[in-house]
Parts: C-alpha cells; structure tokens; sequence
C-alpha cells in the first residue's frame, strides 16, 4: 500500500471521514465561492477613492435591480452614471479604494475536491486527508503548475531538443531526463499537459512562471525517473500542491 497525502486549500470543508472507502471522482472536500461583485466607482469615474460617498446612489443594505443608478456625478455638459447590470444587495463601500462590494444574485458555485484514486481515507482533518491505495505513487522534488491527469510519453533521449517534439504530445505527460527551453515552449504550445524531467533547471520555471504557462513542470529523483520510465504509456496523476505522482 502506499500514502497519498492531499492538502486542503483554505476555504475547504471535509465530506469524507477517517476509515471511508473512497473511489476516484469521490468527493473528499468542498467550499462555496460566494458571487460577490466589485464595482470599481473611484476607477469609472476617475475621481479621489474618498469622494465616492458623496456620489453614490445605493448604500450598505440596499436592495438594488438591474438597470438602478449606483452612482452618478454630474458634469457641465451631461451626467455620468454607473448603471447595475445585475440584481442584488450592496455590502459596503471600500473608502481606502473607492469600491462598492455587492452581494449578488447570481447563484453561489460549489467548488469540490475529488479523490484521484481508490483507496480508503487513513488520516483527515481539516488541513490534510492521506488515502491509503494500491496506486503506486511518488514524491517530487518540486514542481510549478497547475495538478493535471494524462497519458505518460517517456521521450527517451537524455535530453529533449527543440526537434525532438512533434504533435504526438499533445494532452499528452511527457517524460524525459532533461529539457531545452525551446522545447518545453515547444510542448507547451502543441498541448502538453506536463513535463516531468531528471532535471528541471530553477530558471526555466521561473520563465514559464512569468509568462503564466499553465502546464506542469516536475523534477523527479533518480530512483523515480527510472520507475517512471516504465509506466510509459500508462495514465499519471500529477498533484502540483502535494509534489505527488501517481500511476493510475
């Protein structure tokens, strides 16, 4: 058996218990992400955050429907106002920025946290739940990313270079002792899910940090490229926050 560990990000609350028996997809935490809207009033009507107040039409507590005046300044020639394009309930109004926070109707979005194997729940509380699985899993030395799910290519020569990608990797996780840059540019414009390397250079994360690439970088230990190279062509599930790897 092995240990799976998955932080809960802040926010979240526990459905599953100690002992449960948990299948991939299943349900382990969960928050609601409130429809709060901001309406940036001292930016639309370019004046100081703390003359807001005395153009605003809607405060605290009021009721307010779409197409209702929020605000409105009146000029020499003609009158500028800030119009609601939704229903609601005005929050507050933030003096430091000039914006007014509104409740809105829309309808609240439950953001869940699935389970990304079979197993049974061996520890949770409410920052970690460790699942005990089958799965072989693996621990990174670091990674930058977004978590992703895919098939593992392993590419095979000791290092990847700007001819050695072609469109076979997309949606695909690639697999490689090293990378050139212009590679992984490469991989990551023709759809690659992730990269996973014996040697993941600090600056190449840090480029595609900057340049907000959302696919996955891993640097792997000796140990696990080599069990890795075998699960060529099997699915993998890359976990960025818990520096986990699993073989599906």
């Amino acid at each position: 058996m092995f240990s799976l560990p998955i932080s809960l990000p802040d926010g979240y609350s526990l459905k599953t218990s100690k002992d449960a028996v948990v299948k991939i997809g299943d349900i382990l935490a969960e928050k609601i992400v409130v429809k709060n809207v901001i309406v940036p009033l001292a930016e639309k009507f370019d004046i100081d955050p703390k003359n807001v107040i005395s153009i605003l039409k809607k405060g605290p507590g009021d009721k307010i429907e779409k197409g209702d005046i929020l605000a409105e300044k009146k000029g020499i020639i003609k009158v500028k106002r800030a119009i609601s394009q939704f229903e609601g309930t005005v929050l507050k109004l933030e003096e430091d920025t000039g914006n007014l926070l509104i409740k809105s109707q829309l309808k609240d979005e439950v953001v869940q946290l699935k389970s990304p194997v079979d197993g049974r729940i061996n520890f949770c509380d409410n920052g970690k739940v460790v699942i005990e699985t089958e799965k072989k899993t693996f621990s990174t030395i670091k990674s930058f990313g977004k978590d992703t799910k895919g098939e593992l290519v392993f590419l095979g020569k000791e290092k990847i270079e700007l001819e050695d990608i072609d469109k076979k990797i997309a949606k695909k996780v690639i697999l490689a002792k090293s990378f050139d840059r212009s590679a992984l540019s490469k991989a990551f414009g023709l759809g690659s899910l992730a990269a996973i390397g014996n040697t993941i250079l600090d600056e190449d994360i840090e480029h595609f940090k900057n340049r907000e690439i959302e696919a996955l970088m891993v640097e792997v230990d000796d140990k696990s490229f080599e069990e890795l190279t075998k699960a060529n062509g099997k699915e993998v599930y890359l976990d960025a926050v818990n520096k986990i790897i699993v073989i599906l």
